[in-house]
């Protein structure tokens, strides 16, 4: 190597470390700000038009075509358990909404639960042991006593990690999403 000559950092290899790097570019943050616990819009200050540009930038990145948020406005403001069922519903691949459902109950049951066992305990669900099964914590100023069905679907994006979409990400790169 020359002197002065550029030197040209590895592309990150891993699924989390290339939505971090996405993450980073689009919020202009440092690689050390942007963590797998760190929450979407509460630490990194991810807004709807944030959220919009990761996902195009994801389709890109790894040759997917991620599902549309099959929620309107009425459905966003259901209480969680009722506007997950009303989207498992409707047509169309497991969007992010629907795989945190499934994140968080299949790291509490196993993947092996029927589905009516499944919904069972998703709304028993405190929020506390909802963030706790998605590997992150519960967002400042929600009570992780309540109960999950308290909250509306809307606020379901602050519980959302870096973590939690790579871990999405590698979901529907492996295939695993069902279009009914």
């Amino acid at each position: 190597m020359e002197e002065g000559e550029a030197v040209s950092a590895s592309p990150p290899s891993t699924v989390e470390e290339r939505v971090r790097a996405i993450l980073c570019e689009l919020l202009v943050l440092r690689a050390e700000e942007v963590t797998s616990e760190s929450l979407l819009m509460d630490e990194l200050d991810a807004d709807s038009i944030t959220f919009l540009e990761t996902f195009i930038t994801l389709e890109k990145e790894f040759g997917l075509d991620l599902p549309d948020v099959k929620a309107d406005e009425a459905t966003l403001s259901l209480p969680v358990p009722d506007a997950l069922r009303k989207l498992e519903d409707m047509a169309g691949g497991t969007t992010f909404l629907e795989y945190l459902k499934e994140d968080a109950v299949r790291s509490v049951l196993g993947a092996s639960a029927s589905r009516s066992v499944r919904n069972e305990l998703f709304q028993q669900l405190s929020v506390g042991s909802f963030a706790k099964a998605l590997n992150g914590r519960v967002p400042s100023g929600i009570d992780p006593d309540a109960p999950l069905a308290s909250l509306r679907l809307t606020m379901l994006f602050r519980f959302l990690t870096v973590g939690t979409l790579a871990r999405y990400v590698e979901f529907m790169v492996a295939g695993r999403y069902a279009h009914r």
